[in-house]
């Protein structure tokens, strides 16, 4: 996936090669405009994210993830293929790695990350994941039903609650729009 023609990314070459390397001998001037420039960048591909989620066609989507092409491949073809679909594994999963990182220095939690992402994805009822080795069941389970009822505890008592955490609460029914509305206007 590094090789081939020039595609646009969130990342620059130079940039790609000014994280990997950080020289020693760049101005503290100089590299203060390159870290900017490059969560500016961040930014804007993160923002991307949401049209590619909401319009890409899922035909594109399964293009891009179709890395098994048997028959008109050479063997070095196919050596090339498994690279490209390990770098774009590793990719995602440093993308998620990257969001949870991200989430936690925005103060929200990990789990909620996850789970309000699920909820946007209508296809999938129910997805089981791995806490502290043991197999959870993310919808509907007692262990996120739990949670929710201590996030409403914690928002009826007029306690600190997220922002993506009220959005759960707003997307089970259990709160209202009046209800947010009241939140912020009593603990102002």
């Amino acid at each position: 996936m590094e090789s081939g023609p020039k595609v646009s990314s969130i990342l620059t070459p130079d940039q790609r090669e000014y994280l990997r390397d950080k020289p020693s001998e760049i101005s503290k001037a100089n590299e203060r405009v390159k870290r900017g420039r490059i969560r500016e960048r961040i930014k804007a591909g993160i923002g991307d994210f949401d049209i590619v989620f909401n319009h890409l066609e899922a035909r594109d989507r399964e293009q891009l993830t179709d890395f098994d092409h048997e028959s008109e491949f050479t063997t070095a073809d196919r050596e090339e293929e498994l690279r490209d679909s390990q770098i774009f594994a590793e990719g995602l999963m440093s993308m998620v790695a990257f969001a949870s990182q991200c989430a936690d220095d925005m103060g929200i939690e990990v789990e909620d990350l996850f789970q309000a992402s699920l909820q946007r994805m209508p296809q999938i009822d129910s997805v089981d994941v791995t806490v502290d080795q043991q197999r959870v069941n993310l919808f509907g389970s007692d262990i996120l039903q739990g949670r929710l009822e201590q996030v409403e505890e914690r928002f009826e008592a007029r306690e600190q609650v997220t922002t993506l955490e009220m959005q759960m609460l707003f997307n089970q029914g259990r709160i209202t729009s009046s209800d947010v509305e009241a939140y912020f206007e009593e603990i102002q």
